[in-house]
């Protein structure tokens, strides 16, 4: 072998040496990012299985013969865009409708989303959930949710918009939030719906947490249970799809 082969193969050599270590030092540093994308596979796995059981079958029965609850919803499906935010704060501030607009596919229910909606609507209504009030977020996704699902809205809430579209302090926000359900009348046997956003709802937010989830993160569909006790909020436990609501009143058919 020559001096110049010999050169070529070193010089191929370092380079597959500096590539190899560059991808390690890359996985490295990322590490925590790719821990927390497998946990959190994981612990979906764990929700779709751990809420088929006494407990949630109880929470889920009380909310159709006690009522008193507060069911913070997170809307139905949307496509996924990252600057969603532009959108939602154009939407808001200049009192649009989007479901009007050439940016609909931002901020409105995907076509998937449509079908989730209507599916989740039918079986709501066949199990006749007493609700007094339904309030959203002035989003088009969480009126749509709204519309489709419950049938409608009473009233409409700036603070239920997530907090991401906005220059503003997230600890007022925060306390502005927990004040808005603080005010929530909540009439005896009937339930409130709040319509609205994944992060809204986190640790901070509540007095008393009687179930503390594996995350503060639902899919959408899911819903949190609220609940006023005294003045304080009170987190009950959260249905992390809707079909964790829906398949407690459900039983294989025997055919």
């Amino acid at each position: 072998m020559n001096l110049y082969k010999k050169i070529l193969i070193f010089i191929l050599f370092f380079v597959l040496l500096i590539i190899t270590f560059s991808s390690l030092l890359n996985i490295y540093e990322k590490r925590g990012k790719i821990e927390k994308v497998f946990s959190k596979s994981a612990n979906l796995k764990n929700e779709i299985y751990i809420e088929n059981n006494k407990e949630k079958y109880d929470l889920a029965n009380k909310i159709l013969t006690d009522g008193g609850y507060i069911l913070h919803f997170r809307h139905a499906h949307r496509e996924k865009w990252i600057d969603v935010t532009m959108y939602d704060s154009v939407e808001i501030n200049e009192k649009r409708r989007a479901e009007n607009e050439y940016f609909k596919d931002a901020v409105c229910l995907s076509s998937m989303g449509m079908i989730q909606a209507k599916i989740m609507g039918e079986i709501w209504k066949s199990l006749n959930v007493p609700v007094s009030k339904v309030i959203s977020s002035p989003s088009c996704r969480a009126r749509q949710t709204s519309e489709i699902v419950f049938g409608g809205y009473d009233e409409e809430r700036s603070i239920l918009l997530h907090k991401g579209p906005y220059k503003e302090n997230f600890d007022e926000f925060a306390r502005d939030l927990k004040e808005f359900y603080l005010n929530i009348k909540v009439e005896p046997g009937k339930n409130v719906i709040v319509s609205a956003h994944n992060g809204l709802i986190n640790e901070k937010l509540f007095d008393n947490i009687e179930k503390m989830p594996n995350e503060f993160f639902l899919e959408e569909g899911g819903f949190y249970v609220l609940k006023k006790v005294e003045d304080k909020l009170v987190l009950i436990d959260k249905f992390h799809f809707f079909q964790n609501f829906n398949l407690q009143f459900k039983k294989r058919p025997k055919y």
